[in-house]
């Protein structure tokens, strides 16, 4: 059985006070895996770590949005799929 991780919920509701300890704790659970998954879709190093640097700070404006209700997948989850979009435009074009 896969280990589960703690959840967001408080630390979101700390970035959404502006309290930077909640966010220091989203970024050390997630910044790797999103990283990874940057790395991967990117296949470009400097990419991966503008996505991941887009992702915290689009977490960090909207943490605000956050409904407990939802959890915190919505809240960290979309700003890396945006990053990711909006990084690979020009590689498309």
């Amino acid at each position: 059985m896969p280990a589960t991780l703690p959840s967001l919920d408080p630390a979101l509701q700390r970035c959404a006070r502006k309290e930077t300890s909640g966010l220091e704790q989203i970024y050390r659970q997630i910044a790797p895996p999103i990283k990874a998954l940057a790395q991967h879709v990117l296949n470009d190093e400097a990419l991966a770590q503008q996505a991941l640097h887009d992702s915290m700070v689009m977490v960090w404006q909207h943490a605000n949005h956050f409904h407990p209700v939802h959890g915190c997948r919505p809240c960290c989850g979309k700003p890396l799929q945006t990053s990711l979009i909006e990084l690979l435009q020009p590689k498309v074009g």
